[in-house]
């Protein structure tokens, strides 16, 4: 397993500040928006997630419920 180093790190930092000095980035209204419509689209389709989980990797419901959706509400 590699790890990224303390300069790739500072390089990735960097030009994510520059990045968002530069305007390029939504302002903060916007991204709130974004993500409440997340929250929507995963409270609106939950069972078809809990479904996919099922099929794709054999989960329980419950347990996926737990792990992977439930923890949207306390993020």
């Amino acid at each position: 397993m590699s790890y990224t180093t303390a300069a790739e790190f500072d390089k990735t930092f960097n030009t994510l500040k520059a990045t968002f000095k530069s305007g390029k980035t939504k302002n903060l209204a916007w991204r709130k928006w974004q993500l409440k419509q997340l929250w929507w689209m995963v409270e609106e389709n939950e069972d078809k997630f809990l479904a996919a989980l099922q099929k794709d990797l054999n989960r329980d419901r419950f347990e996926s419920f737990a792990t992977d959706i439930s923890k949207l509400s306390y993020e």
